[in-house]
């Protein structure tokens, strides 16, 4: 299990560092916050979760203990 609770715009960027070969397979907790150093989202027009889906899809993403609801 890798368990992802850095800054929500850094998230991205730092797994992709990690490399995918090293999260294929593995549950990723993704605990982050979808949010960038100006408290807007870093992913308006997705979950951060589902963004880190689709950038590893051989990784089995669970997004937990950090939601936001996205209505106005």
């Amino acid at each position: 299990m890798v368990i992802d609770a850095i800054p929500g715009a850094a998230v991205l960027g730092t797994l992709n560092e990690l490399g995918a070969s090293a999260l294929a397979g593995k549950v990723l907790m993704e605990v982050a916050n979808d949010l960038n150093k100006n408290f807007e989202l870093a992913f308006p027009n997705a979950s951060l979760g589902a963004a880190v889906q689709e950038a590893f899809p051989d990784a089995r993403v669970v997004k937990t203990l950090s939601t936001q609801s996205r209505h106005r």
